[in-house]
């Protein structure tokens, strides 16, 4: 019973650690979650010019589950689009690119004959990775290919402009610096009628690297219209972006007062505002159709 008093005191001293540790998580952490909040709510610009209808012959050669995913992607009006390949889905990959790119294709050039200004639009491929840029030119799904950061660059310094209606695609796009993907998310939804497609692969046990950690994968959980092709496995499930990370270490600040704290609550309750009005957004729009 005397034992009692002690067990207390140190489930105490545990909790206060753990408190602790978490704020300390939580202050690391904030400026990478004001960046994914900004990001997030970047993303939710759209782009008119890029609802390329996918017709029964583009998606023919896809299983049903593909030829969802890859109609959503096409036709919807968000300027940024997220699409996951898992490990099962592996062998739909190339065939749902090409897809995508031939809804594209066949929308450009229909936009093109009803404008006066002739300058064609395309699709460009961004490859993030060397296995992404072979597989780029095996495929041949894109009529241009460029590394990211030369790419990024110059639409930052206005050397290159991607005509309207354009369609970007980065493979292995959590591979990106989190710099390039602001950028790119930016140039196609504030300032380009165009649209980008943020590619990611799951490799079963591949650990997230920080380099990897860029506001992709919080796009892929928290856009309701981001799409996935294949199976997650359970391992898979678990996500690893800094907005779900600061809630978890919120909730564990227990008895913690100040800036940090502060701002962080601030920062997850915006994030929780703009998840909630895309939820609403897509709801409507479901109900519409």
């Amino acid at each position: 019973e005397h034992d009692r008093p002690r067990a207390a005191c140190r489930s105490a001293y545990r909790t206060h650690l753990a408190s602790r540790a978490a704020e300390r998580e939580l202050a690391a952490d904030l400026p990478a979650l004001r960046a994914e909040v900004a990001l997030l709510q970047t993303a939710g610009g759209r782009s008119g010019a890029t609802m390329y209808p996918a017709t029964d012959e583009v998606v023919s050669g896809l299983d049903e589950s593909s030829r969802a995913a890859v109609r959503a992607v096409a036709q919807d009006a968000h300027a940024v689009q997220v699409l996951t390949f898992h490990p099962d889905a592996r062998a739909e990959k190339a065939a749902a690119l090409a897809a995508i790119t031939a809804a594209a294709r066949a929308h450009q050039t229909q936009r093109l004959g009803n404008r006066h200004d002739k300058t064609p639009a395309g699709v460009l491929a961004l490859p993030a990775t060397r296995m992404a840029a072979e597989q780029a030119a095996e495929h041949g799904y894109a009529g241009s290919i460029r590394h990211p950061v030369a790419a990024v660059k110059h639409f930052d310094d206005g050397t290159w402009r991607l005509p309207v209606g354009s369609l970007v695609i980065v493979d292995d796009a959590d591979h990106l610096p989190p710099a390039q993907v602001q950028s790119l998310v930016e140039q196609a939804a504030v300032r380009t009628n165009t649209k980008l497609l943020l590619i990611t692969n799951h490799d079963d046990g591949t650990e997230r690297t920080p380099e990897r950690r860029n506001g992709v994968t919080a796009l892929q959980d928290h856009l309701p219209w981001a799409q996935r092709i294949g199976t997650p496995e359970y391992r898979n499930l678990e996500r690893d972006n800094v907005i779900d990370r600061a809630t978890q270490n919120l909730a564990a600040s227990t008895g913690v007062d100040g800036l940090v704290y502060a701002e962080a609550k601030d920062l997850l309750a915006r994030h929780t505002d703009i998840a909630g009005g895309y939820r609403h957004e897509a709801a409507a729009h479901e109900r519409f159709i």
